[in-house]
């Protein structure tokens, strides 16, 4: 028993230092993602571990998008209760409820349904519903899930079309934080948005709540 411990003590310590340090790892990681194929994955829902960290990485990360101009109102309506949604699931995972999870999930999928892009002009409605479908795709399966480890996985390929509708259009409600841990998923990292830029990690909260760094604000 005493041995376990130690063991599983000395693993907190290291992954904590790996979370910290970070910038040898950030550097690997910048030069990895270059090197990542635009073509999309045959399938998306390939589970983690059958996954490359390339593979991985290209699913999960959001990519640089443009930024549009005048967005309308109904808009921007739309997208920040999107925004609320998105981080009301965020923080249900980091208070590991399955449940709360899996509603705030039902809630988004609600709004993604209930409105499609309308009020947008064309080129917007087209990147809008890109993006709202790869979100519908994850979040589907999260309806009535209760296994945490899947909601997370699914969280994570939700937040890379999340990120970018929010860099394209804005917030609607003031800054967010994209942020980013490199142990989440077996050391092929995990990336998420905050409202606040107190890391609060919703891969691991009760082993490294605290793991994990600001990326940039959007």
């Amino acid at each position: 028993m005493k041995k376990t411990v130690l063991y599983t003590t000395a693993y907190l310590l290291i992954a904590l230092g790996a979370c910290n340090s970070g910038s040898e790892e950030h550097a690997a990681a910048t030069e990895e993602n270059r090197a990542v194929q635009s073509e999309d994955l045959h399938d998306k829902h390939t589970n983690v571990a059958d996954l490359s960290r390339e593979e991985h990485i290209k699913l999960v990360k959001a990519e640089p998008v443009q930024t549009f101009n005048n967005v309308n109102e109904i808009a921007k309506t739309n997208l920040g209760t999107l925004t609320d949604q998105y981080l009301q699931l965020k923080e249900a995972l980091v208070a590991s409820s399955a449940q709360q999870a899996s509603n705030a999930a039902s809630a988004m999928l609600n709004s993604l349904k209930a409105w499609d892009g309308n009020n947008l002009e064309s080129d917007q409605k087209d990147f809008y519903q890109q993006r709202s479908s790869s979100m519908r795709d994850e979040l589907q399966p999260m309806v009535g899930e209760n296994d945490l480890v899947k909601l997370r996985d699914h969280f994570a390929r939700l937040s890379k079309p999340m990120t970018e509708l929010v860099s394209a259009f804005g917030t609607g409600q003031g800054s967010l934080y994209y942020q980013y841990c490199p142990m989440a998923f077996d050391n092929k990292g995990g990336y998420w948005l905050s409202s606040t830029k107190e890391i609060r990690n919703p891969f691991y909260p009760e082993e490294m709540l605290t793991c994990g760094r600001v990326e940039r604000t959007l």
